[in-house]
């Protein structure tokens, strides 16, 4: 990605069948479009996806090692099946706190 120049990607998701995917974009000005940042020594890059993981459920509490299909030759050059125990839990009771009323 680097050597191509890749500066944005958008992610995409399937709620059906609980898949993710990312997909090159070359337009910054895409407000789906996520910043790739690369790593000065050129063995990695990052992004911030924390608002796209709270939408689709992802639970990231905890680390989770997933499987993943890498096309570079592909429209979608990753794509995720992101299974049941990676999701947070529905219907969990969170704690309620009461606030004394002052008499």
């Amino acid at each position: 990605m680097q050597k191509e120049t890749i500066e944005t990607i958008l992610l995409l998701w399937d709620a059906k069948e609980k898949k993710l995917a990312m997909k090159m974009t070359s337009n910054k000005k895409d407000l789906r479009s996520y910043t790739i940042r690369y790593n000065d020594k050129g063995n990695g890059a990052t992004f911030s996806a924390k608002t796209f993981l709270d939408h689709i459920g992802i639970d990231y509490s905890q680390r989770k090692g997933i499987p993943i299909n890498i096309n570079a030759n592909s429209e979608y050059f990753l794509e995720v099946a992101i299974p049941d125990t990676c999701f947070k839990k529905e219907g969990v009771q969170r704690t309620q706190f009461r606030i004394p009323s002052s008499q």
